[in-house]
């Protein structure tokens, strides 16, 4: 991984780090590495196939990592964001679409994962409201 930048996510699958997307000056990133600490080597994966992104929500369940929500661009008053949620596989190095986030588009969430349901949470809106909103997902949906 090369350049600086800011505003990236991050998950674990197994022993290896991924770290992806974010932003440095005016360009925007979709891509995702691979960190190996057994043999200290960071190897470029698959980029993500939606739109680059920075302040973007990342988790692992199972196997697989995710990364979705985030912010495109943004002002003093609106940014772009999203609700998309993608599935990355590192055995096949390939990305899913996965069925959006249910709750409204947003940039700067947090994520987690206590055993198997996930928590996302929080954030901005496209207006730059902040967001005070929790939902949880997993195996039987979604509820706030």
């Amino acid at each position: 991984m090369r350049g600086a930048r800011t505003l990236a996510v991050a998950f674990a699958i197994d022993s290896k780090g991924y770290v992806g997307l974010g932003y440095s000056d005016d360009i925007r990133f979709a891509d995702l590495w691979e960190y190996d600490p057994q043999v200290d080597r960071w190897t470029r994966k698959a980029p993500l196939p939606g739109p680059a992104r920075f302040r973007a929500i990342g988790f692992s369940l199972n196997g697989k990592g995710y990364l979705g929500t985030g912010i495109a661009s943004q002002n003093q008053t609106s940014a772009v964001v999203f609700k998309d949620v993608w599935e990355y596989d590192p055995g096949t190095d390939a990305w899913t679409q996965q069925p959006d986030f249910s709750g409204p588009a947003r940039g700067a969430a947090v994520s987690f994962v206590p055993g198997s349901r996930i928590f996302i949470g929080t954030g901005v809106d496209a207006g730059r409201q902040v967001l005070a909103d929790f939902w949880r997902t997993g195996p039987a949906g979604a509820d706030r």
